[in-house]
């Protein structure tokens, strides 16, 4: 029995390692391969088996080396979390892109293509030149895509899959489409369409597949290289890319053969020196692949660089010349650096005056100097200011402004942009249209006026007219005694409201703090509000500022929340939530807002229309000048003021007002 035990000792003893150093042999000779199977016939996923150009290469690669491959098809964002985890050790047909450099180490090139653009060939596009506002379909984060995003005037419309932009093509989705050539040929002869499109451009940019494995793996990296320097120089190469292309001149590219004729140098000259340079020549093969690598990089660099640059330059004069306005920028000093045809003209000046100061050669007051000034301190800007420059130019009045800072990439401010538009016949037309509606008002004010004092006479008349016939009858008495001062206070009121909506404005302008004013406002009918059982809601922005008359304003408020209370009570009988009043002050931008919102009875379309008209009430005893007076403090007061409304569900006047800040003064 022991001597058994001590067998299988022995036999374990000299098997057991040998059989887990062949296991891990096996491991470390298998190899996980990641690829996006949306290039054909480059790499693709077809009836369950792994196809294309990249796979046979790999296949091959994989058998030379005596290695174990493992496919595992993904997407590209898939393969680039596979590739930065470690999930897979070799991705397939990836091109050397400068994000992808961040996380992946590169083989040499195994195969160039070229970038294309294709079109239907019905379609008006026939060259390069006619891309311009075409709709693109692309791959996202291809090499193409982050070439194209930088033109301007073309619309991208980027998909996760080379093939399925090209159906988007396909399906009049897009005008043209930017993706491999040879992918984009093998797809049109699958589908049967290749008499339908054309390659408008065969040389878009240059395209180099290599494989990509982890950061600093450069036991497997060297290997791969090998392996695709070994597969280039033999049969092997050609054979698969004629099996899945056209033509192949050579199985060498250009780059190759002069890698070739580089390497047959150092090899006469490693056979004269005895050999005794071959580590030497191996060192400057690969300098040589790293430099030319280098120099073809920085050149493509340099070439997108200045064709950026030209249209860049070329885009910035076109939108300079086509503005309807006068366009100028200038530096931190002041001096001219571009002024657009416009600009000279409205200002009277040429292209002489860059280079020079702007004070001194446009000569407009002090104005928008000033403005200039405050921009480069404060980078504020100053948008829609009107300018009357009649005393400067002879058949311009007035003209508005927008100056605006210019900031470089470190968000610093550089200079000043500035924007001038001539206004001076849109303001005559405003000026026409003003006295027009001014003329049509009083019309409408006149008329309204007779009507309304026309009854109450009439009342007072008939009675006058009945004295003498019905003096001692002691009803009639009392009855003219009721009615006529009724209509004699009727009169009254009616001419105290006329007399306060046409009465000219005072100088009463002071800086009203705008949340004291709703407060002070808001209180005069809250003990009212409340005993009714209704709801006031206050939110309310601090530090809000305006210049303005104090008691047109406060008027102004009264008014509206009188009629939101009105309008509550309108609908008594019909809430099914708290009758409330919200009474909101805020600021956006450069404006100060305050809102006045009910939840009652709401308004017509016709009433909304005409409700700011004089002596046009729905009150059986209003007279109709409470909200035209209220629109005209507004205007008084250099505000807006603005309705929406909707039956049963509420009201909401909004009156905007510019913001007043101490340095306005």
């Amino acid at each position: 029995m022991k001597r058994i035990i001590l067998s299988c000792l022995i036999v374990s003893v000299c098997f057991i390692p040998k059989l887990i150093s062949a296991d891990n042999h096996q491991i470390e000779k298998t190899i996980e391969v990641g690829y996006v199977p949306d290039s054909p016939p480059y790499q693709f996923y077809e009836d369950g088996l792994n196809k294309g150009f990249n796979i046979d290469v790999m296949n091959q690669i994989a058998k030379n080396l005596n290695l174990t491959v493992n496919y595992i098809p993904m997407t590209q964002y898939q393969s680039v979390n596979a590739m930065s985890s470690g999930d897979v050790d070799v991705l397939l047909g990836v091109p050397f892109t400068k994000k992808n450099d961040a996380i992946m180490d590169f083989t040499e090139p195994y195969v160039t293509s070229e970038i294309s653009i294709l079109a239907h060939k019905d379609n008006q596009i026939e060259k390069l030149e006619d891309i311009n506002q075409a709709q693109m379909a692309l791959q996202l984060n291809s090499l193409e895509y982050e070439f194209m995003k930088n033109i301007r005037n073309i619309d991208l419309h980027a998909s996760s899959r080379q093939d399925v932009s090209l159906k988007i093509l396909m399906h009049d989705r897009a005008d043209i489409f930017v993706g491999n050539y040879f992918t984009a040929k093998y797809l049109l002869k699958s589908a049967n369409l290749e008499k339908d499109y054309q390659f408008i451009e065969n040389k878009l940019i240059p395209i180099e597949y290599s494989f990509a494995v982890k950061k600093e793996n450069y036991h497997l990296l060297n290997k791969l290289n090998a392996g695709i320097n070994d597969l280039k120089l033999s049969n092997e190469y050609t054979t698969i890319y004629n099996q899945w292309f056209d033509t192949l001149d050579t199985p060498m590219s250009e780059k190759l053969k002069k890698l070739l004729q580089i390497t047959i140098v150092i090899i006469i000259i490693g056979v004269i020196i005895f050999l005794l340079s071959l580590r030497w020549n191996r060192e400057l093969q690969r300098e040589v692949n790293k430099k030319t690598k280098d120099l073809q990089q920085t050149n493509e660099t340099l070439e997108r660089q200045i064709k950026k640059t030209l249209e860049s330059e070329q885009t910035k004069e076109q939108v300079l010349e086509s503005s309807l306005r006068g366009v100028m920028t200038l530096n931190l000093d002041g001096t001219v650096l571009t002024i657009n045809h416009v600009a000279c003209e409205m200002f009277r000046v040429d292209q002489s005056v860059i280079g020079k100061k702007f004070k001194d050669v446009i000569l407009m007051g002090d104005e928008l100097e000033e403005k200039i000034l405050r921009v480069l301190e404060t980078k504020e800007k100053h948008l829609d200011q009107l300018l009357n420059v009649s005393e400067y130019l002879e058949d311009i009045e007035y003209i508005t402004y927008d100056i605006q800072p210019i900031y470089n990439h470190d968000q610093a401010v550089t200079g000043v942009l500035l924007f001038a538009l001539d206004i001076t016949e849109e303001k005559k037309l405003q000026e026409y249209l003003f006295e027009e509606e001014k003329s049509q008002i009083l019309i409408q004010l006149v008329a309204g006026l007779v009507h309304e004092i026309r009854n109450p006479l009439t009342s007072i008349k008939t009675f006058v007219e009945m004295i003498p016939k019905k003096i001692d009858n002691l009803k009639f008495r009392e009855e003219i005694a009721t009615h006529v001062p009724r209509e004699i206070d009727r009169l009254n009121k009616l001419l105290e409201s006329l007399i306060n909506y046409a009465k000219p404005k005072g100088d009463h302008s002071e800086t009203i703090d705008l949340s004291e004013l709703v407060h002070s406002s808001a209180l005069i009918f809250k003990n009212n509000i409340e005993n009714k059982g209704y709801h006031l809601n206050l939110k309310v922005e601090k530090g809000l500022k305006i210049k303005g008359d104090l008691d047109q304003i406060k008027q102004v408020l009264i008014n509206i929340i009188l009629n939101a209370m009105e309008s509550i009570k309108q609908k008594d009988d019909k809430f099914k939530e708290i009758p409330t009043i919200t009474i909101h002050l805020y600021h956006q931008a450069e404006n100060n807002i305050i809102e006045i919102i009910d939840n009652g009875i709401g308004m017509s379309v016709e009433t909304q229309n005409r409700l700011f008209e004089p002596f046009y009430t729905t009150k059986s005893e209003g007279t109709g000048l409470g909200l035209g007076l209220s629109k005209q403090f507004i205007k008084e007061n250099k505000g807006e003021i603005f309705l929406e409304s909707e039956l049963n569900k509420g009201s909401k006047f909004t009156l905007v007002f510019k913001r007043w800040e101490q340095s306005d003064e």
